[in-house]
């Protein structure tokens, strides 16, 4: 069993440190266990970064967030799918998909291949965006 997790780093952050226990622990089973990250930080040969059209991002960027579609300026998340990763992945894993390095608009192209599974690190992917609701109320919004 092949497992892919995606996830905005490979050890940078809390929720990158709990992806990359569980990559540890599946290996640690044999399971064959690989990282697909925004921000790569290890020299781990299981770790790669996601697809990136830089150019094209940044220009898109200055409309998409003055229109507060955040995210939606990466279009390397659509090429996924072309990444020898996920060919070799029969699960993907989805953390944190957010802090600006994977648009959620190709989620349903990247599971209609493939099952998937959601870790929520956090509150972000249903209260409208906000890390923790607490005080926030975006969830009203979107």
């Amino acid at each position: 069993m092949n497992i892919l997790h995606i996830n905005q780093s490979d050890i940078s952050g809390g929720a990158a440190i709990a992806a990359y226990r569980l990559h540890q622990g599946l290996l640690a089973k044999g399971i064959d266990s690989k990282l697909l990250v925004g921000e790569v930080k290890t020299s781990s040969e299981r770790v790669q970064a996601t697809p990136r059209k830089q150019r094209l991002e940044n220009q898109l960027f200055r409309f998409t967030w003055r229109l507060g579609f955040n995210y939606l300026n990466l279009l390397g998340s659509f090429d996924i799918p072309q990444h020898e990763l996920y060919k070799n992945a029969d699960i993907l894993n989805f953390h944190n998909l957010h802090t600006g390095y994977f648009n959620y608009l190709a989620i349903p192209s990247l599971t209609e291949r493939k099952p998937a599974v959601f870790t929520l690190h956090d509150m972000w992917s249903f209260t409208g965006h906000c890390a923790y609701s607490y005080d926030c109320d975006r969830w009203k919004i979107g």
